[in-house]
């Protein structure tokens, strides 16, 4: 994980010029909603998510400690929304965007 802390709450990679709410990079996998097309899978879950953000969130927060910096989304609507959200779906993100890598989809 060369970009993240590997804490849940992981936000924007601060060395990349990524801070439009669709590419800034968020949660454990840094994981941005122009990953979208890379599977309708993802927007579902996405959209899963939004309607009701759940999770195994309280298994990641588990001694970890997360700054104000951690937290701050960029941007707007849907793609700061994903940010938000990401913190507790980037796993799921990143299980789809794997397989899809190694053409499993």
């Amino acid at each position: 994980m060369r970009e993240s802390s590997g804490q849940y709450c992981a936000g924007r990679d601060t060395t990349a010029d990524n801070l439009t709410a669709d590419t800034a990079e968020a949660g454990l996998f840094q994981v941005s909603f122009d990953a979208n097309p890379a599977s309708p899978l993802l927007s579902n879950i996405f959209a899963q998510y939004k309607a009701n953000p759940s999770g195994f969130i309280n298994v990641f927060k588990e001694g970890i400690r997360c700054s104000a910096a951690d937290l701050e989304n960029f941007g707007s609507g849907s793609g700061a929304d994903f940010q938000r959200l990401c913190k507790g779906m980037s796993r799921l993100c990143r299980g789809i965007r794997s397989r899809r890598a190694a053409s499993h989809s």
